[in-house]
């Protein structure tokens, strides 16, 4: 091979090599800016989730179980306190879309799966979302413009939702769609009323600031637990304080 083939050789190694870098790179910052705009939605999920409710609730939090209505999702109606009678009750509130009451779902199944065939335990999850949008959920499908379930299974790494949800009369967060997109999900819902009463919502009968949010009360239904917002990082140790509770006043 002569110099002058030779340095050709060379130039279209060289620009070959550049190439698979550029393409490589691309994919590369590709990914980190995807994984960038992900994070950012889960990061404006968790915001929305302490901002749009939680800025109504300004009372303490309650130091015992209240009296409230709810029903599941075939509509039968109890009593929070009949139900929750002689038994260490747990309570998690949520909503569609929040992201970090979507993450912290795992954890709920784990504990859930642990209790509810204990006869002293008494499990449920509240939420505000209309029952009509939940509904899917609860099926473990999708429909054409309700990807909730497809939610669930990317953010709490669940196939299949088997928690208990309940819903007060009253408050029905009304969801028109909920997507995957291209990047993450996105969804649309009812403009809220001028007019909503915010004192028959959970967090101002229950005394907190956000979305989600957990209480456990004791057999005589004395509060004895209550933690606002969700942490992948102290999940475990979330769990174990929780079980720990619960098995402390069986």
């Amino acid at each position: 091979m002569d110099n002058n083939h030779q340095h050709l050789f060379l130039f279209s190694s060289s620009v070959a090599g550049l190439r698979g870098i550029l393409f490589r790179s691309f994919h590369k910052y590709l990914f980190v800016a995807i994984t960038i705009m992900k994070t950012l939605l889960f990061i404006t999920f968790s915001l929305f989730t302490f901002t749009v409710f939680g800025q109504k609730a300004t009372g303490k939090p309650v130091k015992v179980i209240p009296q409230l209505s709810i029903y599941n999702i075939n509509s039968d109606t109890s009593d929070l306190k009949t139900i929750s009678s002689g038994k260490v009750t747990f309570i998690d509130f949520w909503f569609i879309p929040c992201g970090p009451c979507f993450a912290e779902m795992n954890m709920l199944h784990k504990l859930y799966l642990k209790y509810k065939d204990n006869p002293s335990v008494s499990f449920l999850t509240i939420t505000i979302t209309d029952s009509s949008f939940v509904r899917p959920l609860l099926e473990n499908r999708n429909t054409l413009t309700n990807d909730t379930y497809e939610y669930f299974k990317t953010l709490a790494k669940l196939d299949t939702f088997k928690l208990p949800v309940y819903f007060i009369k009253g408050i029905e967060r009304k969801m028109t769609s909920f997507k995957k997109a291209k990047v993450g999900f996105s969804g649309h819902g009812e403009p809220v009323s001028k007019d909503t009463d915010y004192s028959i919502y959970p967090d101002t009968i229950f005394g907190f600031s956000g979305y989600p949010t957990i209480f456990i009360f004791d057999k005589k239904g004395n509060a004895i637990y209550n933690k606002t917002a969700f942490s992948k990082d102290g999940e475990k140790q979330q769990q174990r304080t929780i079980e720990t509770i619960i098995n402390k006043n069986l």
